[in-house]
């Protein structure tokens, strides 16, 4: 007997071995070596072929697999940006998952109270999308063995790749919610939580139905990378109503709570936060009873929309009020604020428009910081601004503002109002104060406040991007009038 051990190599290692057993005994000669020699060389190199093109195709899935993860992440990041608004977002983030990742996406989100709430329900085929509506209605409670609540509970992603009859049974709330899954035909899913600083505030859904698909570890990933833009648009959406909520109570504990009303006025007063959402503006009005049958009307509007704007504006209008404590002569009063406002260093340029009211006589006397003049309707001329003498805008130089004095007749009414309203100094400012006009002429024969809510109704309702607006109507009853 004798034994041979030959190598099989490619070019830069072993890969194996060849053995050669004999049942007589020989000794290994050259043409034995010559042989197997040229058939280890050829065998290695049909391994190293095999190997390589075993290498190649590994390769060419890890790249396909990579292009579908970046196209996938692309389309994401294309869906946040051409959207705005929570419900708006959700809904394409769930375009862009289904058919790629499932054939249903599924959102639930926390609300204050702890309650789920399905915010999507989106199907691939949209001759599905009735009954996935229908899906929509059964929202998992918390508590229960349904995947995106356990995800929600636990913080960790729920995945299989089979949902049994026993298994739908338990998840769903009764007959009606298991023959809708029945009926679309559910088949795998993946329940992601939705994580937003380490805290669970919802989850994503995805299940494969109706089209044989199975969900697998490269659409959890996926599902994964999704569910985190998603719960970055439910957290930022979150942080913005709670800013926004903070910044109108602070702009509504900066103006007045009531407006006191006068018997021989009638006042109107509306304040419509512009759409920045959480920005605070720096708009403000006043309706302030003096002695002698008189009485202040402002409107201003502080320079910027944050913090400091606001402070601003409360500091200006306490200090207002304390100069007409002082004095009753608004180009004088504007030109102690205007002083004020130098000495104090705010930094934030204001405009104001002040007029003091007789409101026996109707005698009304106005001056003006770099502020739109308010609109004066009488019931006999057509309505228009009144001719102010405009001064600089408060904080900008020392200035003597121009009274101009005007008569109320019986009826008359002044509309004040900040520029947000007309977008003062931009293209379509003149349209827009024509459109105000028209709005006041029109509704001539309302209440004050009936001409307020047409105002800004008709102003609003163009869909045009708005600032801050602050609206004061005042109609002059006369003292024979009684109360207004």
């Amino acid at each position: 007997h004798a034994g041979f051990v030959f190598p099989i190599s490619t070019r830069d290692r072993l890969v194996g071995v060849i053995e050669l057993l004999t049942r007589t005994q020989r000794k290994p000669d050259q043409p034995l070596f010559d042989a197997v020699a040229d058939a280890g060389a050829k065998l290695g190199e049909f391994i190293e072929r095999l190997e390589l093109e075993s290498e190649r195709k590994r390769l060419l899935v890890q790249l396909e697999r990579s292009h579908r993860h970046q196209d996938f992440l692309l389309r994401a990041s294309r869906a946040l940006a051409a959207t705005s608004g929570l419900d708006a977002t959700l809904r394409k983030l769930a375009d862009v998952a289904v058919p790629t990742l499932g054939d249903i996406c599924l959102i639930d989100v926390l609300d204050s109270n702890g309650v789920l709430n399905r915010m999507v329900a989106r199907h691939a085929d949209p001759a599905a999308q009735s009954l996935t509506d229908e899906l929509g209605k059964h929202v998992p409670d918390l508590e229960s063995s349904h995947p995106a609540a356990i995800a929600v509970r636990k913080g960790e992603s729920q995945w299989s790749t089979d949902m049994t009859e026993q298994f739908m049974r338990a998840t769903t709330h009764g007959d009606d919610h298991f023959q809708l899954t029945q009926a679309l035909g559910f088949e795998s899913y993946v329940s992601v939580p939705l994580l937003a600083s380490g805290e669970a505030i919802g989850a994503l859904t995805l299940v494969t139905a109706g089209s044989g698909r199975t969900i697998g570890s490269g659409e959890l990933v996926l599902a994964e990378e999704l569910a985190a833009q998603v719960a970055a648009v439910v957290s930022r959406a979150r942080e913005f109503d709670e800013q926004s909520t903070i910044a109108r109570h602070l702009q509504s504990s900066l103006l007045p709570q009531s407006v006191d009303q006068n018997p021989n006025i009638t006042v109107a007063v509306r304040y419509v936060t512009g759409d920045r959402g959480a920005q605070v503006g720096g708009d403000f009005y006043d309706v302030i009873p003096l002695p002698h049958n008189l009485v202040a009307l402002v409107i201003g509007d502080v320079e910027g929309h944050d913090m400091t704007a606001a402070t601003v504006m409360g500091q200006l209008r306490s200090a207002l009020r304390a100069y007409l404590m002082l004095n009753r002569d608004p180009g004088v009063v504007l030109s102690m604020l205007n002083e004020f406002a130098l000495k104090s260093e705010l930094n934030r340029l204001a405009t104001a428009t002040l007029a003091v009211l007789n409101t026996k006589d109707g005698e009304v006397q106005l001056a003006s910081a770099g502020h739109p003049a308010p609109l004066i309707a009488d019931g006999v001329a057509k309505a228009a601004p009144l001719r102010l003498i405009t001064g600089p805008l408060l904080g900008v130089h020392r200035h003597r503002y121009q009274v101009v004095q005007s008569t109320l007749t019986r009826g008359a009414r002044l509309v004040f109002y900040t520029d947000g309203l007309v977008d003062v100094g931009r293209t379509g400012a003149d349209q827009q104060l024509s459109q105000l006009v028209r709005s006041v002429e029109s509704h001539r024969s309302g209440q004050c406040g009936e001409l307020a809510d047409a105002i800004l109704h008709e102003q609003i309702e163009q869909e045009r991007s708005y600032d801050d607006i602050a609206l004061l109507v005042v109609e002059w009853t006369g003292p024979s009038s009684g109360a207004g």
